[in-house]
């Protein structure tokens, strides 16, 4: 079962992890994935397809998207449960 959690923890994770990114430079699992896919890119330039660093490259802004997409879904969840007044 989950556990439903407030705004306020919610916060505290989000600006945890932010500061680990930044300060630490420690990936989340979007920066591994576009990590893993940019060491896939040599590989794929070998290959006698064209298209093949061309989808690599279409994979990585897809991720860079997606990551764009759920910082923004987090900032818009903590600010729906503090509009709430659901504290904790």
């Amino acid at each position: 079962m989950s556990q439903n959690e407030g705004a306020i923890p919610k916060l505290v994770g989000f600006i945890t992890f932010f500061i680990l990114g930044v300060a630490f430079n420690v990936p989340d699992e979007f920066n591994i994935g576009v990590m893993i896919l940019e060491a896939f890119r040599p590989v794929a330039q070998t290959v006698e397809n064209p298209m093949a660093v061309s989808v690599v490259d279409q994979y990585i802004l897809y991720i860079h998207l997606l990551g764009i997409f759920c910082f923004i879904l987090d900032i818009v969840i903590i600010i729906s449960l503090f509009r709430k007044k659901q504290y904790w």
